[in-house]
């Protein structure tokens, strides 16, 4: 999911920090891509059409047919892509992947009794699981077609944000804001290989200049929009968030305002740990890649076969 209107207040308060650029703007550049994310893009556009694509024996193959198109695609732009698995969840997630699975399943099962074609197609979209088997497969074929695959410890994004933190790669391509929150200096929204899409290119420090925030405040100022690691408070909405951290520099702040205050209008959730969320962003959890993990090499022809 990433941060919640952190575009929308980007686009608002710091709009200097985002410019449109084209493949010619990246060329040769080392890009990050969190892979969990355009596989489901691309599996859930092939089930759009009614159903996946599959081997004569009925094997799946669209994640296969997605993650090569994507390469392919790439290099052919001149673009050094370095794909990013996801590792274990970290536990601040549990809740969040909980919800994701209960409304997976109950697709699911919806589609046992649906006819209606729009219907059924809209359910299998929300149904779309890629397994740890397709996952491994698509790390065969990349490495097989000599592209680096890097295994996160635990989030592809804070892996992401790592390279990209310490210049290993240019910027990182993905939809999640949070990789802003993790560090990344270049995040790249809209990395589709359409002429029709524009890539959009987000700078971190401008950002920060344009909130004029330091990156702790920024932190804070993410978990109140709400994330993947924790619920938000009641009734304190983007713009009140942004003012907010402006005025009291911080989340401990802003809740000694509402404590000495006796504001009751805003529900701080139970168990409200903040203190874990901002440590996990602030951590960036990753595995220490090596420069010469990020080669390029020539593709086995015999294993792609």
């Amino acid at each position: 999911m990433g941060i919640k209107n952190l575009s929308k207040l980007i686009k608002a308060e710091a709009k200097d920090s985002i410019k449109e650029i084209n493949f010619n703007n990246i060329h040769m550049c080392k890009i990050a891509i969190d892979t969990s994310i355009i596989l489901y893009q691309y599996v859930i556009a092939i089930r759009s059409r009614g159903s996946d694509l599959t081997t004569s024996d009925g094997r799946i193959t669209s994640h296969i047919h997605g993650i090569v198109n994507k390469a392919l695609g790439l290099i052919e732009k001149g673009v050094l892509p370095v794909f990013i698995f996801d590792g274990k969840p970290p536990e601040l997630k549990k809740g969040k992947l909980d919800d994701r699975r209960k409304l997976r399943n109950e697709a699911e099962e919806a589609l046992k009794d649906i006819d209606d074609d729009e219907k059924r197609i809209k359910l299998l979209k929300k149904s779309v699981v890629v397994t740890g088997k397709q996952m491994n497969e698509c790390k065969e074929i990349l490495k097989s077609m000599g592209i680096p695959v890097i295994d996160a410890l635990e989030e592809a994004d804070s892996q992401a944000a790592s390279l990209a933190k310490r210049k290993m790669v240019y910027g990182v391509a993905s939809e999640d804001m949070d990789l802003l929150t993790f560090g990344t200096p270049v995040l790249l929204r809209n990395f589709s290989l359409s002429k029709k899409k524009k890539i959009m290119r987000y700078d971190l420090n401008k950002i920060l200049e344009g909130f004029e925030m330091d990156m702790n405040q920024f932190i804070d100022l993410c978990i109140l929009l709400g994330s993947d690691y924790l619920p938000t408070i009641g009734g304190i909405g983007p713009m009140r968030a942004f003012k907010f951290i402006k005025k009291y520099k911080s989340i401990e702040g802003l809740l000694k305002y509402i404590e000495d205050n006796n504001i009751k209008k805003f529900k701080i959730p139970e168990d409200y740990d903040f203190v874990s969320a901002r440590k996990y962003f602030q951590d960036c959890v990753n595995c220490k890649v090596k420069k010469k993990e990020l080669k390029w090499k020539e593709p086995n022809y015999s294993e792609l076969k």
